[in-house]
């Protein structure tokens, strides 16, 4: 059984070969979680490209990170592209210690282009995006819209990173990855 799994992981990434995953965020299923403000989700190496799968429901949505040296930040809101989704998810990154917003992506600012992701195949529509140079600190994102419902997806990072642990973890998660947009 082990060889088989072997030859399977062998066959399948020389046919889909590095250059597949030059696109893809590392997915981070959070749908199921409450993001409260007292007990954020924590993203771990902001600077690396990953994708959040949520939900809203009923309230804000937080996330958090730390940055020990300046850098840029990247970060985005898509929403799948599935029937009667709503494209009005935004978003706000604010500095802890001052609680101040230090950059919005509003979703009635943004024209909301179709895009397709190769690796899963699926089709989202990307919102907004923002690059915001940031200084050591420790860091949240907001995200919300006027009823507080519906998902999205937040991505961060732009540098690629797919070490074979997270490769693994992509295919092992694809079957959610669809049933997240009803497929």
């Amino acid at each position: 059984m082990k060889k088989k799994i072997i030859c399977f992981l062998i066959i399948f990434f020389s046919v889909l070969g590095v250059a597949s995953y030059t696109y893809a965020h590392n997915p981070r299923l959070v749908y199921n979680l409450d993001a409260l403000p007292e007990k954020p989700i924590i993203i771990n190496n902001p600077d690396i490209s990953q994708a959040y799968y949520g939900r809203l429901k009923g309230w804000e949505e937080y996330y958090q990170f730390a940055i020990a040296a300046n850098q840029d930040f990247y970060f985005e809101t898509l929403v799948p592209d599935v029937k009667d989704i709503a494209k009005n998810i935004s978003a706000d990154l604010i500095d802890v210690d001052s609680a101040k917003v230090i950059a919005t992506l509003d979703a009635g600012k943004s024209e909301w282009l179709p895009y397709f992701e190769e690796f899963a195949g699926d089709h989202y529509f990307a919102g907004p995006t923002s690059t915001i140079n940031l200084d050591p600190g420790v860091y949240q994102i907001r995200v919300y819209n006027d009823n507080n419902e519906g998902k999205y997806v937040l991505v961060v990072g732009q540098k690629e990173a797919f070490t074979p642990k997270e490769i693994i973890g992509t295919i092992v998660n694809l079957p959610a990855l669809k049933a997240y947009f009803n497929e």
